[in-house]
């Protein structure tokens, strides 16, 4: 299972934690989608952000399609903080 880095790095609200969280690649993004996302906010950006996250991960798409769904999933749940993060590794 190819697991996409994402060419930017996004931050999103803490969720369950309160601290901002790096998602690097698609299978952060998916975990969060999957485990952590606030049921009262998976709208029609949420399944899209899934269905792209997954296709990448099974090399029916790439990882740009997946960050842009997931980024878009995150405003939309106005739980978006943000692409302006340094990579520290």
């Amino acid at each position: 299972m190819p697991n996409n880095a994402f060419d930017v790095p996004v931050a999103v609200d803490g969720i369950q934690t309160g601290n901002p969280r790096i998602v690097a690649d698609t299978l952060d993004a998916a975990e969060i989608l999957l485990r952590r996302w606030p049921r009262e906010r998976r709208e029609e950006t949420y399944v899209a952000a899934v269905r792209a996250c997954l296709d990448a991960m099974e090399g029916r798409a790439d990882g740009r399609r997946a960050r842009h769904a997931f980024v878009g999933a995150a405003k939309s749940a106005s739980i978006f903080v943000g692409t302006n993060i340094r990579r520290i590794f």
